[in-house]
């Protein structure tokens, strides 16, 4: 059997971010991939729900009479959320002994 890319499937378990355009002056719209965004989307006063998916993976589109920047910073927000890291939780890593008093280790140095 020979190898082809062709047979190869690929599963990815990506987050899919946001999507924001312009679709007339002072109109945006605002395309997203997981039910946690479009719930928040649907929180924002002033918008509505302009479009959605009824087969194949989850997807809302919600217009707002908002600039293409209010967008932009919106799911940046999201992406931030999404992508965090537990740097909030951890301490930072201190070194055990300082240099000069003793063997690395902590331990007082013997009368030699």
């Amino acid at each position: 059997m020979r190898f082809s890319e062709r047979n190869m499937k690929t599963v990815t378990s990506c987050v899919r971010k946001p999507v924001c355009w312009k679709v007339a002056p002072g109109v945006v719209w605002i395309q997203v991939h997981q039910p946690e965004q479009a719930r928040a989307l649907a929180r924002i006063a002033g918008g509505r729900r302009a479009a959605y998916s009824v087969a194949g993976p989850y997807l809302r589109t919600f217009e707002f009479a908002r600039s293409l920047g209010w967008a932009e910073r919106w799911a940046k927000r999201q992406i931030a959320r999404q992508t965090g890291t537990n740097e909030g939780f951890s301490a930072p890593a201190a070194p055990l002994a300082t240099p000069g008093l003793g063997r690395g280790c902590g331990q007082p140095v013997d009368g030699v």
